[in-house]
């Protein structure tokens, strides 16, 4: 070609992304062992005492050849199918001294996000979805690593000065029952409330500090208009109707109130009070102002909600604050700056849970706008890539834990638990049902076309819950948007899935080390015309 001619095509066509071109998961996976290294030092701040993870270590091929093969009835099986894995040790200390090494298979992928496992190809494609919160119509949906977790609303009628109002209960099954656990009758149809959580953790006074920054007075006769004036404060009381949820045989109205400085009372006030009065009115016997802060009956109340009032309250007390102690880290580095990214800035768990009641009813309505555009949404890889290496970790973690709640730790039941449930081969689990993972039919030449291109969406997640069921998430593909054009490819369009999302643009722009999409500043005034457009 004439030098000349060769310039001007250099200088006038666009330069298209390298790491579309080459396969994001080829550029994402090399970050695999600094991943699972950091969701190991995160679990391990919530490890029983005495044990401490000290750090990893590849292996050398004959290290990997002497554990693959360690005898077992007295033969030595080595799987010859080709897979794409590595050995790596993990170092644990247990009273300060040294456990046997956990070893794990790590993946690794090939030219274009390729990967064989078990003699199969596969292709490692990159996910499109929500950084951390996805709002939908009526619900919101938080991915954490070590737990998924859907938000609704109910509804809860609440007398504020003197006239009835109906205020939004956020709450969540933040609670997982064992499958095979006792099947006890319940004693309330009511739900566990967000706001219920944080009284059980905090008690009233430090949770209304915490998240309201003052504490509105509770009281019963003494809560009166002569001496909180309707000018300066807002009166809460129950409805006095008994909520549907309520199973008792009788049922006598809380006589609870609650006053609130009148400029204290907006959204994020009534969103709170709306879940106290939710449980006043489902325990309206139970609570009273001088057991306001007591957080052992917070808990009991909880345990009934979750479990059953057939229990006693000891053991529920008990229940509740296991499983309260397994809710603290939750939350760990990785989610904590995404959530800086987003502009939220938590410290726990629990601060998680209050932003998601104060900011709810405002995720909601803007999730038709923020479900369909693909600006601000991030590509991501390691976590589907690993998901059953991390939650692996964590659930180890629980387990540990749970046994150190019954009686002290051994540095037997300690490998037991480990030798259980961090599986050599957990790596396996990456082609049963994981989005992220596709078979690879393909002979051409050309990767960009049918494999790097190749973009998976959130719309449909296996294992959204605990359980490896599908739920909806975000439906980009029903609206078009201007972000489409630019973030995907109109040239790959399938009559089963007529979306330019499912196809990587070769010009996309994104943050490499956050997988972030951005828009492009020259396109800011072409994009915002194209969206009245399509909008009117």
């Amino acid at each position: 070609m004439d030098r000349f001619l060769s310039d001007i095509i250099d200088r006038s066509v666009p330069r298209a992304n390298p790491f579309i071109m080459e396969g994001l998961g080829t550029y994402m996976m090399r970050q695999a062992e600094e991943y699972v290294d950091t969701t190991f030092k995160s679990a391990a701040k919530g490890f029983p005492a005495g044990l401490e993870y000290v750090g990893y270590e590849r292996c050398t091929p004959n290290e990997e050849y002497n554990e693959v093969t360690r005898p077992k009835n007295n033969k030595r099986v080595y799987d010859l199918a080709k897979s794409d894995i590595y050995l790596m040790k993990f170092y644990f200390k247990f009273g300060g001294v040294p456990i046997p090494p956990r070893y794990m298979y790590l993946p690794f992928v090939t030219q274009a996000g390729l990967i064989n496992l078990g003699g199969n190809c596969f292709h490692l494609s990159p996910v499109m979805s929500d950084k951390v919160i996805s709002p939908s119509s009526n619900s919101v949906f938080i991915r954490l690593q070590r737990d998924r977790i859907n938000f609704d609303r109910t509804h809860h009628t609440v007398c504020v000065d003197g006239a009835n109002e109906t205020v939004r209960v956020v709450w969540s099954k933040l609670h997982r029952k064992p499958q095979n656990a006792n099947k006890t009758p319940i004693t309330t149809k009511a739900v566990s409330s967000i706001v219920h959580y944080l009284l059980a953790k905090y008690g009233y006074t430090e949770m209304c500090n915490r998240y309201l920054g003052f504490v509105p007075v509770v009281g019963t006769d003494d809560i009166t208009v002569e001496k909180y004036p309707p000018d300066q404060f807002v009166i809460c009381e129950s409805s006095k109707i008994k909520p549907a949820t309520f199973m008792g045989l009788t049922y006598v109205s809380t006589e609870l109130r609650m006053a609130i400085p009148k400029e204290k009372w907006d959204y994020q006030t009534k969103m709170f009070v709306g879940g106290i009065f939710y449980v006043f009115d489902h325990f309206p016997t139970r609570m009273r102002p001088e057991h306001i802060d007591n957080k052992s009956l917070w808990m009991i109340l909880l345990g009934n909600i979750i479990f059953s009032g057939l229990y006693g309250d000891g053991k529920l007390h008990d229940d509740i604050k296991e499983h309260l102690v397994s809710l603290n880290q939750y939350l760990d580095t990785v989610i904590t700056v995404k959530l800086k990214e987003l502009g939220y800035d938590v410290g726990d768990f629990y601060d998680l849970l209050a932003l998601t009641v104060k900011n709810f009813d405002k995720w909601v309505s803007e999730s038709e706008e923020t479900s369909i555009t693909l600006f601000g949404k991030t590509l991501e890889v390691l976590y589907y890539a690993l998901y059953d290496i991390t939650s692996s970790i964590f659930k180890t973690n629980f387990k540990l834990n749970k046994l150190s709640h019954r009686k002290i730790l051994t540095s037997k039941e300690v490998i037991e638990t480990m030798n259980k449930e961090l599986p050599l081969g957990a790596v396996y689990g990456l082609t049963k049902g994981n989005i992220a993972v596709t078979n690879v039919a393909y002979s051409g030449d050309n990767m960009y076309p049918k494999i790097t291109s190749v973009v998976a969406l959130q719309q449909v997640i296996s294992g959204a819950n605990r359980g490896r069921k599908t739920r909806m998430v975000v439906d980009s593909s029903k609206r078009a948007h201007p972000s489409m054009l630019e973030v995907g490819s109109i040239l790959f369009l399938s009559k089963s899935n007529p979306t330019p999302a499912v196809r990587a643009n070769m010009y996309m722009h994104f943050d490499p080390m956050t997988g972030t999409i951005l828009p492009k500043p020259h396109f800011a005034e072409l994009q915002e015309k194209l969206s009245k457009m399509l909008k009117g």
